[in-house]
């Protein structure tokens, strides 16, 4: 009973209370747990964009990983509005450019024209640069011949969605290429 009150006193008798097989035991496990939880959220939330819902999953160009491939996200800002905007994915893929868009919302209408623009947001005028595919239940995927860097030497553009075939002068959200 001495030494019980004695290790309770001390700053020793600290550690060797706490440190215990059995809370080393609980320790590790939950260690094993948050690391586990770390990965599975890393591969959901960064390295799995393409199993959000509504995104293509066979896709052939946006599932490959090339190695030396230059990938960078813009945000598509909402404007006008619109409640709707999202991000572009843009990745060099073999010496073409793969534009992937995801937008936020969903809007009633079925398909939702997107183009890359001369000149930047907010208003980068009517001089199309490049036509995308149409968005269809908040995605698309365009594939576009040339790597970044012939597409970089025309910026300022920036991609522009619109609301509607119908509604093709009501941009929805803008977001600039870098």
């Amino acid at each position: 009973m001495a030494d019980n009150i004695q290790a309770q006193n001390s700053p020793s008798g600290f550690g060797k209370k706490f440190f215990t097989t059995r809370n080393i035991i609980i320790f590790g496990v939950l260690g094993i747990f948050f690391a586990i939880l770390f990965v599975a959220f890393y591969y959901i939330l960064l390295a799995g964009k393409s199993s959000i819902p509504g995104i293509d999953n066979k896709s052939e160009l946006s599932q490959k990983t090339t190695v030396g491939s230059e990938s960078y996200t813009i945000e598509l800002v909402e404007i006008n509005k619109s409640k709707q905007g999202g991000i572009a994915s843009i990745t060099e893929i073999k010496g073409k450019t793969s534009v992937l868009i995801e937008l936020d919302a969903v809007l009633s209408v079925r398909q939702q024209p997107a183009n890359i623009y001369n000149g930047a947001c907010p208003d980068p005028g009517d001089s199309v640069a490049y036509i995308l595919n149409d968005i269809e239940d908040g995605s698309s995927e365009t594939i576009l011949d040339g790597d970044l860097d012939q597409i970089r030497s025309k910026l300022p553009l920036s991609i522009v969605v619109h609301k509607s075939e119908e509604e093709a002068n009501i941009n929805v959200s803008c977001g600039n290429l870098q």
